[in-house]
């Protein structure tokens, strides 16, 4: 059995002005700082932010949900939720990825989820000239 280090973590959330208590901002228009989010930018809408700003997210559709949720712009909401999501590589990558469909995730309160983002960079898994990767650190 392989044996990994202790660490921390922390995670990236987005500037929400209440409190990330699982409401959508109180004002969306002026919350400039969720565009240097691209996973945020590119989808959000400030019409409909607007016209829901303050509402709490636990009963809306999963369609619904302002885009910050993505970024786990809820992390201190005190409810249970899920959101649906689509796996990003479904778009380009017809024959490794297409098959795969939106997946139900579920937020217990005050929950976020972690992305292990150095995992995911081909230099810390498979290491480099320098460096010793995951892979050699922990063989399978």
């Amino acid at each position: 059995m392989s044996e990994f280090p202790v660490k921390h973590i922390s995670i990236r959330v987005p500037w929400h002005d209440n409190k990330w208590d699982g409401t959508v901002c109180r004002e969306p228009a002026l919350n400039t700082s969720c565009l240097k989010l691209i996973n945020i930018a590119d989808s959000k809408n400030e019409t409909l932010e607007e016209s829901r700003k303050g509402e709490c997210i636990q009963d809306f559709n999963s369609s619904d949900l302002p885009p910050c949720v993505k970024e786990r712009g809820t992390f201190m909401a005190p409810f249970s939720f899920t959101r649906f999501h689509d796996h990003p590589y479904t778009k380009n990558s017809n024959d490794s990825h297409s098959h795969f469909k939106p997946t139900p995730l579920n937020f217990p309160a005050y929950g976020a989820a972690a992305l292990p983002f150095r995992w995911m960079n081909k230099k810390f898994v498979f290491g480099d000239d320098n460096n010793r990767g995951f892979v050699q650190g922990f063989p399978s």
